[in-house]
């Protein structure tokens, strides 16, 4: 039987695969929307609802974060993970048949359920399971799988009809199911259940090693410690160890959204029209999304060498400075009356260099964070709750891009989102602390200190 850290390495090529799914349901908009807006469309659809389509998939993403929060420490995190295959099958059949907007709209709210779980789940998962050397490195590999589905789809998407690419695309939750059925639950779900001689077999076939009482060790001290108040909101709050992880993933989750990224998924083709002079909004897109996997592999590879807070302070000083750059074309463009015809790779260039920084840190940290600032007897509500957040801003930066951008001009947005970057860049270098090479109790135990402090 495979053991140890090739154990590990089987999770993790199968839970990566859990955020590709969802990496071709959130790049689906940016091909399929326009389609559908066209005249002649098969299903006839207005800008206004082409938008309602797009973001069904994030509104369904929130209700499942709830989900999780109540069904993780009840179901377990390889069961649930498992369950997130069949609203994936069933919404990309409901893609590929849809004859109405209500039935697309449909669709995605269903594919934005598993979404939900996903990354609440498999980043609890992969937490806990992952030596602390590689751990980086795991919940990297999770966003650059959905980087990659973004892509996969972005690029092919435009070159197949619809149908025929959610039936391509639904053979993978299906490969999710088999592979999963045969990988151990995490030890710290068995740990809190009471389940002791089951979480020593778990951290046997995770570890490779027999002795595991240690490890085992460490595990219960902790869960002990948050057994009094497991789990509830007041405990969640209130707990010395959570306050800091709270007000960093507040703060972190806010600037990763309200970067744009989200909007300009959804938008892309439409920002790059300015530099259709110079190539086509169809190459800009792909030259964009490669770039973007490209950085983010380079990232996920030395994270666990460079640390947390070098990468993210680099990141986020790039986003601010790309937005800015960005943001003062548009200004001219649409304020001084000035032709800028001769400078209309200012977007593309600035998009290039916001997408190198955002792949850099900002994408992945935040959610590398999350599985591990929180003790384990709130660590569920918390991915939960911040995954809830996630969905929330990012449905509210979306509409923000498109509202401000159609009323007042593409500066508002941008210039928008440099600010709220900016912001960053003192939070990250006063507020973040490093976390590289610690295990997780190891991380609790200086958020304690830190908390007395």
């Amino acid at each position: 039987a495979i053991r140890g850290k090739a154990l590990q390495y089987v999770a993790l090529c199968s839970g990566t695969l859990t955020a590709l799914s969802c990496g071709f349901h959130l790049g689906w908009s940016a091909p399929y929307v326009p389609q559908l807006v066209r005249d002649g469309a098969t299903i006839p659809v207005s800008d206004g609802e082409g938008s309602w389509i797009a973001i069904s998939f994030l509104i369904g993403a929130f209700c499942g974060s709830g989900l999780s929060g109540l069904l993780l420490d009840r179901v377990g995190r390889r069961k649930l993970i498992i369950f997130t295959s069949l609203p994936f099958v069933v919404s990309w059949l409901m893609v590929a048949f849809a004859t109405s907007i209500w039935e697309l709209c449909l669709a995605r709210f269903i594919a934005g359920l598993p979404d939900g779980v996903v990354f609440c789940a498999v980043p609890l998962y992969f937490a806990e399971i992952a030596d602390a050397e590689v751990r980086g490195l795991f919940m990297s590999a999770l966003t650059f799988m959905q980087l990659v589905g973004v892509l996969l789809m972005g690029v092919v998407g435009p070159h197949l009809p619809m149908k025929s690419v959610a039936l391509y695309c639904l053979c993978v939750p299906v490969v999710i199911f088999a592979t999963f059925l045969f990988l151990p639950e995490a030890p710290h779900y068995y740990v809190v259940r009471g389940e002791l001689e089951r979480a020593r077999e778990s951290l046997r076939k995770f570890t490779g090693v027999e002795n595991v009482e240690e490890h085992l060790g460490s595990i219960l001290e902790t869960v002990v410690e948050c057994d009094n108040s497991k789990g509830t909101l007041t405990n969640f709050l209130t707990n010395e160890k959570s306050r800091r992880g709270i007000l960093v993933l507040l703060v972190l989750r806010g600037v990763e959204q309200f970067s744009g990224y989200i909007a300009f998924v959804f938008y892309l083709p439409a920002i790059l029209d300015d530099a259709k002079d110079f190539v086509s909004p169809t190459t800009s897109t792909a030259i964009y999304y490669s770039l973007q996997i490209l950085v983010a592999l380079v990232a996920m590879v030395i994270i666990d060498k460079v640390g947390r807070k070098p990468l993210l302070l680099i990141s986020v000083t790039i986003v601010s400075i790309s937005l800015s750059l960005v943001g003062a074309y548009f200004t001219l463009q649409n304020l001084s009356g000035i032709d800028l015809k001769d400078y209309s790779w200012i977007p593309l260039a600035g998009l290039l260099l916001f997408i190198v920084g955002y792949s850099a840190g900002l994408h992945c940290i935040p959610l590398l964070l999350l599985g591990e600032l929180f003790p384990i007897g709130v660590k569920v509500l918390a991915m939960s709750l911040f995954d809830m957040y996630y969905c929330l801003i990012s449905s509210l930066a979306s509409k923000f891009f498109q509202y401000t951008k159609d009323e007042f001009g593409m500066h508002v947005p941008f210039l928008t989102f440099a600010v709220c970057c900016i912001c960053g860049v003192p939070f990250t270098i006063y507020f973040v602390s490093e976390t590289k090479d610690k295990t997780l109790e190891e991380i609790q135990m200086e958020s304690k200190s830190k908390a007395k402090v």
